[in-house]
């Protein structure tokens, strides 16, 4: 039984980080580098709202795409290695929708500076 501050719960059964496999590992690390460039999009596009600085708009559409591509890429690598072992549910649908939220966004960006 794992324990401690780095252990995952997915649904009834505990993955220690230390015995993840490499595949869950980088399911992991995908998911948290969507996160942090999906914050650096945000935070750019409230800049770009606030300053109206084009270059802003076009580094947070990048960042906006990029955080979904490393997220819908982390959901991928879970879901091949799940097998029907775990019940990851609410976390992977949430992780599902704030990709499509991120490829949105940057859509709107796009077509923002094609009127532009």
């Amino acid at each position: 039984m794992a324990s401690g501050v780095l252990t995952g719960y997915i649904s009834k059964y505990t993955v220690s980080i230390d015995t993840a496999t490499s595949d869950l590992a980088a399911a992991q690390a995908m998911s948290v580098i969507g996160f942090l460039v999906g914050i650096s999009a945000v935070v750019l596009i409230v800049l770009f709202v606030v300053m109206n600085k084009p270059v802003l708009r076009l580094v947070g559409l990048i960042a906006s795409f990029v955080a979904a591509g490393f997220i819908l890429i982390g959901v991928i690598v879970v879901g091949d290695f799940n097998n029907g072992f775990y019940d990851v549910g609410w976390a992977m649908i949430m992780a599902i929708l704030g990709g499509l939220l991120y490829v949105g966004t940057g859509i709107v960006l796009v077509v923002d500076l094609v009127k532009k």
